[in-house]
Order: structure tokens, then sequence, then C-alpha cells
């Protein structure tokens, strides 16, 4: 009779711990998916106000243009000329400082390298 008292006890016991566990486990697990649909939610906000200035950004250029071009102060052949000298020259030096700098490292690695010789021993 005392030990299936006993026996009765620990299984309560561990049947105790284990939904302890259990419920330990799921307040965790819910905590953290709230965290993590609150960091999701302010990383989307962020995105949002980001895409807001940029649509925003895009329109100030637009009327910029159009209040030049209104005023006589801007034609296409001057936005050309200044994108190639602004924008498309500056990445064409560093595309070209990019192949020289490879061109070095190729040169330095093949220095390196030892040639292989028939006549000696390996």
């Amino acid at each position: 009779m005392v030990f299936s008292n006993v026996l009765g006890l620990v299984l309560l016991f561990i049947i105790g711990l284990g939904a302890g566990v259990l419920g330990g486990g799921l307040l965790v697990y819910w905590r953290h998916r709230r965290q993590l649909v609150s960091s999701t939610k302010y990383l989307l906000d962020r995105l949002q106000l980001a895409e807001s200035d940029v649509h925003r950004m895009r329109e100030d250029i637009f009327v910029l243009r159009e209040y030049l071009s209104r005023r006589g102060l801007l034609d296409e052949d001057d936005l050309n000329n200044l994108r190639r000298e602004l924008v498309e020259l500056p990445r064409q030096i560093e595309a070209e400082r990019a192949e020289l700098v490879k061109g070095v490292l190729e040169k330095d690695d093949e220095e390196r390298l030892v040639k292989n010789i028939p006549d000696t021993l390996h």
C-alpha cells in the first residue's frame, strides 16, 4: 500500500514536472514569436518609410528637371553630358582600375609559380 502511494506520488510529480516544462516551453515560444512578429513589423514599417522617401526623391528630381527645362536652363544633351561626366566615366575608370589590379595580381601569381623542370627530382 505504501509502495503504491509512493509510486503514485512519483508519477504525479513526473506528470506535473512534464506539464510545467511543456507550459514553460509554450510560454517561451509564444513570447519569442511575439518578439519576432514585432521585429518583422518594425522592419516592414522602416522599409515602407524608405520606399516612400525614394518615391519622394524621384518626384523631386522630376520637378527639378521640369522646372529647369521650362526655364530653358536644361536640355537632354546637357543631361547626357552630365551623366557621362558624373556617372559613366567614374564607373569606367573604376572598372579599368579593377582590371589593372587583377592583371598585376595574376602576374605576381605567375612569378610565384615554380616551373616544372624535367631534370629535377621531386
